[in-house]
């Protein structure tokens, strides 16, 4: 399985990678910043 993001040491950031092309992005393109999702608490 390929890697859905890489990270920067210089920045000490994640980016996002495309695991698939699509419309307006080819496979292995940077997409943007990577984020964890975020997990919904319950009352």
């Amino acid at each position: 399985m390929a890697k859905k993001r890489i990270y920067n040491p210089k920045t000490g950031r994640y980016y996002r990678i495309a695991t698939r092309s699509g419309s307006k992005h080819r496979k292995g393109q940077i997409l943007g910043r990577w984020s964890p999702k975020k997990s919904s608490k319950k009352k």
